[in-house]
């Protein structure tokens, strides 16, 4: 079975259908789960994508919710089908923990995100020959060159997945800009590459980048640290954190009454960070100086 981002979309697609038939049906999950004599938490893994759905217990669901027709419980059985299909990420399995691929199934399925950077340039707008770089210096439990350029060929196929999002938001801290990554080592075209990338990327219509300056003194990123906040379509669905720290990829998962400080502090940075016309300007600037620097 081809690994692709299909079954992600149609299990997004069932969960939705799934909820919705509830909801219609005027049940709670504790009702559901008693109904079919289940666990109350397999109701909850099943709506929130966490375990996949058998043909007999979709039917058994289908009954409980008066869903009879025909031909919808037969789109209902297709969608649960091509849901199974694994995830794309899964093929990383050797090189990413199972909560960070996780991760990478959330961020697919999205319809916002909002990203802080504090040190590096996000890995959404990374070039390979800076996410080398990075990966090499972030990742203390990478040890070979091959789990070197298996990370890097993960984030560029994270990349490809998210550029149908309906909104991606960047605010970078203009000290990941200047920092010189992969310099030492590759050359002084990295970074100028980089930046060029991130100019490249601002052109896309779903697409926001802005730098918040040095000058902008302190701010909440500094407390709170670099981090990705996902929201999706659907309001039944939690909000989602993401943190990664220096020793490996860390998930959280963060409901929305707790997640407030990390909304409240993107708005806060919004604010303090240059405009996009401006932050476009800034990185100009930025490549002028790294010009001056390695003519």
């Amino acid at each position: 079975m081809v690994a692709s981002s299909d079954g992600v979309l149609h299990r997004r697609r069932l969960i939705q259908q799934l909820r919705r038939a509830r909801v219609v049906r005027g049940l709670t999950q504790v009702e559901v789960a008693q109904e079919l004599d289940w666990s109350e938490s397999k109701v909850l893994r099943i709506e929130q994508g966490q375990s996949s759905v058998s043909k007999t217990d979709l039917m058994a669901m289908l009954q409980l919710y008066g869903v009879t027709d025909r031909q919808l419980v037969d789109e209902f059985v297709e969608t649960a089908r091509r849901s199974r299909q694994p995830s794309w990420t899964r093929e990383y399995a050797d090189v990413a923990t199972k909560p960070f691929l996780k991760y990478l199934d959330f961020e697919q399925l999205s319809s916002q995100l909002r990203s802080f950077e504090l040190t590096y340039v996000p890995g959404l707008l990374q070039t390979e020959e800076y996410a080398r770089a990075a990966i090499a210096l972030h990742s203390a439990s990478v040890t070979t060159d091959t789990e070197i350029a298996r990370r890097v060929e993960m984030r560029m196929s994270r990349q490809h997945f998210t550029q149908a999002h309906e909104q991606m938001h960047f605010i970078i801290d203009e000290g990941a800009l200047r920092r010189r990554v992969g310099v030492r080592s590759r050359g002084p075209r990295v970074m100028h590459d980089q930046l060029h990338k991130i100019l490249a990327v601002t052109q896309r219509p779903a697409v926001t980048v802005q730098v918040l300056p040095l000058a902008a003194g302190e701010h909440p990123g500094m407390r709170l640290g670099s981090f990705v906040y996902l929201r999706f379509a659907d309001p039944a669905d939690r909000d989602l954190v993401f943190r990664e720290s220096a020793t490996g990829h860390t998930t959280e998962h963060v409901p929305v009454e707790e997640a407030w400080p990390y909304d409240k502090a993107f708005v806060q940075l919004q604010e303090l960070a240059l405009d996009p016309d401006a932050s476009r300007a800034a990185i100009h600037a930025i490549l002028r100086d790294l010009h001056e620097h390695d003519p």
